[in-house]
């Protein structure tokens, strides 16, 4: 059986704000949760306000490699952030209409 440390994998913020959902088995909120976290984290990175209505796809469509844009960091090259900024979203998608 494999045996992978999610410490080793996630950010200090999803472990603080997930892991105890996710020890006590609550596998679809923790999942939930971090998707919250990495939503916030980004409007933090963008400058974003909570005043802007801004979320979900909407979001990422308007920050992730067009205008006013943040590039992702992305392990298998920068010519993938079309495909990451669909990640985003569909994953975004599917959480949020869960």
């Amino acid at each position: 059986m494999l045996k992978i440390n999610l410490n080793d994998y996630l950010h200090q913020r999803i472990i603080g704000k997930c892991s105890s959902l996710y020890k006590d088995e609550y596998f679809p909120q923790a999942a939930m949760e971090a998707m919250k976290q990495v939503e916030i984290a980004f409007k933090e990175k963008a400058g974003i306000e909570d005043e802007e209505k801004l979320f979900g796809i909407r979001l990422y469509e308007k920050y992730l490699g067009s205008g006013k844009s943040i590039k992702l960091k992305i392990p298998l090259g920068d010519n993938f952030q079309k495909e990451a900024k669909e990640v985003f979203k569909s994953v975004t998608s599917y959480y949020r209409n869960y």
